[in-house]
């Protein structure tokens, strides 16, 4: 099944009828490297729920009808969760989950994983109609290990960010083809289609899709083709407008310019997860630049840097969340995926226009020594939170009689367990701790509580008769 999928996107990717012997052999290498490194390296199938999952795979699993996602505003907003959002194929995609096996959070990762491999064989198909296929190979190859490429396929929460750039980068690859003029109605269609796709499966991509195809048929002077591309960015609007209003939070305060400049500022090092991300950054720029000067016409360059400072600028609403994670290869990693894959997209396009063989040789070696102790890091970190939410999780459910003490950064996840296993029994919150929101009838009812210490839960008799001390005052 997933050869097939894969070749498929590759071939709607590519719009070849034929593509070439090489690239399709090299397109199921880079479905089998994606597999090994999602069950091999980051061994996604032993992995359990962390954080939104389980709120989440609950809110989809009480929805009947799939299609309510689209037109019901209570659903649009996941109930209380998030009213501001608008990514409908998110909760479809858990939707499909929940009807194939609730509760079960091993068929979650392998689709997962099948998204990541449809995903990098669909840039790997983009990439060869701009370099060739072994450079394409080597971009998606090594696109796979980015610690935000990592991050988003470690949370199954993000899913819908992985799903978003699939449908984008086929949108790009049918709009390149019309273009060029060697695509037709069904092209045409295509395009628009899985541009609407992208842009409701996040909205990062309503921007880097909508802007790519109406940059694409500009230049080329499409006429029909970029209206139609206007129309659907107005139809878009007009949804979210129904849906959500004027509001546009994401539910965190907004930061000032200068403080939004410093997190901007730490992008590169969140290519690599370290220091070395700057240089390969800076590589990237050099490159780039350099093959601007020499090859593209001022319109490529007006849309590049447009693509990019709108990738940028979709940040903007989580940055505060970044200030203060940008070191750490965890959930808010995702912010910056789409923006990672353009830059890292446009760096190997430019490297291979270079026929230098030291340029390509320093390229090499920046890339292991940046990208393989990031990928390392990015996953050991994973590893240890994950750990860190199913020692918890695990124990709440397997022993309802004993009031727990959640520690675990995602304060509401005890509360998303309880919903997707019908779990009755209270918990405590470090939240509600800070907050002083502790339920005296809970804490009275127990004669003890246990809380996360590393690997293993404990008995914890003094922070118990704390948190009764504070529920009195």
């Amino acid at each position: 099944m997933l050869p097939t999928l894969c070749n498929i996107c590759y071939a709607a990717a590519l719009g070849y009828h034929a593509p070439a012997v090489r690239g399709t052999s090299l397109a199921a290498l880079l479905v089998a490297l994606s597999a090994a490194c999602s069950f091999a390296y980051l061994e996604v199938q032993r992995d359990w729920w962390c954080d939104d999952d389980p709120a989440l795979f609950a809110f989809g699993l009480r929805v009947d009808d799939p299609l309510s996602f689209f037109h019901d505003k209570e659903l649009l907003g996941y109930g209380r969760l998030n009213r501001n959002t608008l990514t409908p194929f998110q909760m479809v995609s858990f939707w499909i989950d929940g009807r194939l096996a609730p509760r079960e959070a091993g068929l979650a990762y392998l689709h997962s994983a099948l998204a990541l491999a449809a995903t990098a064989v669909a840039l790997m198909a983009l990439v060869a109609r701009l370099s060739g296929p072994g450079w394409a190979f080597g971009c998606a190859a090594t696109w796979l290990f980015l610690p935000s490429t990592q991050a988003v396929h470690e949370f199954l929460s993000t899913r819908h960010y992985m799903e978003g750039l699939l449908a984008c980068l086929i949108a790009l690859a049918l709009g390149h083809r019309v273009a060029r003029g060697d695509g037709g109605v069904a092209a045409w269609m295509g395009a628009l289609a899985f541009a609407a796709v992208a842009a409701l499966c996040k909205e990062t991509y309503a921007f880097a899709a909508l802007f790519g195809l109406a940059a694409l048929f500009l230049f080329q002077k499409r006429r029909g083709p970029l209206l139609s591309v206007l129309l659907l960015g107005a139809l878009y609007g007009a949804y979210r407008l129904w849906a959500h209003g004027l509001r546009a939070s994401y539910g965190m305060p907004l930061l000032w310019p200068i403080p939004f400049v410093g997190v901007v500022l730490r992008f590169p090092y969140m290519l690599a997860a370290n220091h070395g991300g700057y240089l390969l950054a800076l590589g990237i720029a050099a490159l780039t630049i350099f093959r601007a000067t020499r090859a593209w016409s001022r319109g490529a360059v007006v849309a590049v840097i447009g693509l990019l400072a709108g990738s940028v600028l979709v940040v903007y609403p989580v940055a505060i969340a970044l200030q203060a994670t940008w070191h750490e290869p965890g959930t808010w990693y995702r912010a910056t995926f789409a923006l990672n894959t353009i830059g890292w997209t446009l760096g190997w396009v430019a490297l291979s226009r270079v026929r230098d063989v030291r340029v390509h040789a320093l390229a090499a070696l920046l890339t292991v020594a940046a990208l393989v102790p990031g990928s390392l890091r990015t996953r050991a970190y994973w590893d240890d939170y994950k750990r860190s939410y199913e020692i918890e999780g695990r124990f709440f459910l397997e022993h309802p009689s004993r009031l727990v003490y959640s520690v675990v950064p995602a304060s509401w996840y005890l509360g998303g367990l309880s919903r997707l296993y019908d779990a009755r029994q209270p918990h405590v919150t470090w939240r509600d701790a800070q907050g002083g929101r502790l339920d005296r009838g809970v804490l009275a009812a127990h004669p003890t509580l246990w809380r996360r210490d590393g690997e293993r839960m404990i008995e914890d008799p003094a922070l118990f008769r704390k948190l009764l001390e504070d529920g009195r005052r």
